[in-house]
């Protein structure tokens, strides 16, 4: 009797706070998220298994913030496709925090208490306002602090108008201060302060969200540091390729290849200069191009899955070697490497599914004369596991048709070109024959694919139809 209590009330208390929910769509979406300075949303697909774990702990925490001035609000992407494609969903649950109109990616956890807490921690003041020369002189980072961003303006001015609602839309990613007390500083003005480097930078760019946020994520960084999990997001963000340093256990050299780094460094500021240790991060050297046989090493790469530059390793890393490197990659003289696995003897397999790799990418996905659906898949993935007898039976059903080929290629294995980022598993890519780049559809039954592609001008081979 007992059970079937506490199973009652949980579940009432539980559909009970999934009314404190809003289920925002395309009609309601740009009110709601106008007359409310803080709200979460959450992307989400029905058949999506972790969206229905999420689900009682997304209710929940409604439920414990619903007096609170925030909203927390749900969007089916499955029907809203616009709504998902403006906000660059690409995976669910995908959480969004929207400030004052502004949208930031929701950083905390997938637990009720981790919702609420870091929902809280959204509504507190977004700016420390600094009265006097003390509290100024205080709030500046010192030696092992992070960046800080201080406006020198006052209360009620266009500048701080625009810097308040801009800090609440980035108070995960930054500290910000306030004052009138201008001291070595212009009146109405935005300075970075950092303990490293140049010490400081001061922002003269338009007010306006993206230049300001731009900014403030080229200069926050060393300009050689080591990398690792905890800034690894941060580098990401700041969009610039990486100059990877992988260094062995032998201090002397270690120090040698970073100190070279640090004099190499200030002359090429769009590249962000990183060391990490090769010996615990192996798997990264040899994922990269190299070896893994010899440390230091030295590659360049193109975030989320772009092209990578090895320096060979032959050579030494002194200041000579690393400019002439960095500057043939710069200029184009240096070819990338490409990952690859063996191309395979026949093309299609007895699914009619084309395998490709990274050295018949090109051939195989950019040819003008064929149209491709192609898997990005990775051999551990549930997901694509799941999908690989839909996927061999569309290429079965499109065998003999003369303008599509049916492809599969192992995204842990290979290299792509630059536009064939890979952020999840499977991802699927509709290539036409003027080479533009379609998601493809979210639907992953054979119907829907058959569809999706008639939309795009591949219509099923006689014989296929005939079976229907």
């Amino acid at each position: 009797m007992w059970r079937s209590l506490c199973l009652f009330l949980a579940v009432h208390l539980v559909f009970g706070a999934e009314e404190d929910i809003v289920t925002l769509t395309a009609e309601n979406f740009d009110k709601v998220i106008g007359e409310n300075e803080l709200v979460l949303v959450k992307f989400v697909a029905p058949w999506c298994g972790h969206c229905k774990s999420l689900a009682p702990q997304y209710a929940t925490a409604a439920g414990t913030l619903k007096d609170k001035p925030v909203v927390l609000a749900t969007v089916d992407a499955t029907i809203e496709k616009d709504l998902a494609s403006k906000f660059s969903v690409q995976g669910y649950p995908t959480l969004k925090v929207f400030t004052s109109g502004v949208v930031s990616d929701y950083g905390g956890g997938r637990q009720a208490d981790d919702i609420v807490s870091y929902m809280k921690k959204q509504m507190g003041p977004a700016v420390s306002v600094l009265a006097d020369a003390k509290e100024l002189a205080d709030f500046k980072p010192k030696e092992g602090d992070d960046p800080v961003v201080i406006a020198f303006t006052s209360e009620g001015s266009e500048l701080a108008t625009f810097y308040t609602k801009f800090a609440k839309a980035n108070r995960n990613d930054f500290t910000f201060g306030q004052t009138s007390v201008t001291g070595d500083e212009k009146s109405d003005t935005i300075v970075l302060f950092k303990p490293f480097d140049d010490l400081k930078n001061v922002y003269e760019g338009p007010l306006a969200d993206d230049d300001l946020k731009k900014f403030l994520v080229a200069n926050s960084f060393k300009l050689v540091d080591e990398i690792s999990p905890s800034n690894f997001k941060s580098y990401n963000e700041r969009g610039l390729p990486l100059a990877w340093m992988f260094h062995g256990d032998d201090k002397e050299a270690t120090d040698a290849a970073i100190n070279v780094y640090r004099a190499v460094a200030p002359d090429y500021k769009q590249f962000s200069f990183v060391y990490v240790s090769g010996t615990k991060y192996g798997q990264m050297v040899t994922q990269l191009g190299h070896s893994g046989k010899k440390l230091p090493v030295v590659a360049l790469e193109k975030l989320g899955g772009g092209p990578k530059w090895l320096l060979d390793e032959s050579l030494d890393i002194t200041e000579e070697n690393l400019r002439k490197f960095l500057d043939s990659q710069i200029d184009g003289s240096l070819a990338p490497h490409v990952k690859t696995e063996a191309e395979p003897e026949s093309l299609f397999d007895e699914n009619n599914v084309a395998t490709v790799v990274g050295s018949n990418f090109e051939k195989v996905v950019m040819d003008k004369t064929k149209n491709v659906f192609i898997e990005f898949y990775a051999p551990w993935c549930g997901h694509c596991k799941k999908l690989t007898p839909t996927w061999n039976n569309l290429g079965s059903a499109y065998k003999g048709a003369d303008n599509i080929i049916i492809a599969k290629t192992d995204a842990t294995a290979n290299d792509y070109p630059e536009g064939f980022q890979v952020k999840g598993f499977p991802t699927l890519k509709f290539i036409d024959t003027e080479n533009n780049v379609i998601d493809g559809p979210n639907d992953r039954t054979e119907e829907a694919f058959q569809k999706f592609l008639k939309e795009h001008g591949v219509e099923l081979p006689t014989a296929a139809k005939d079976e229907l």
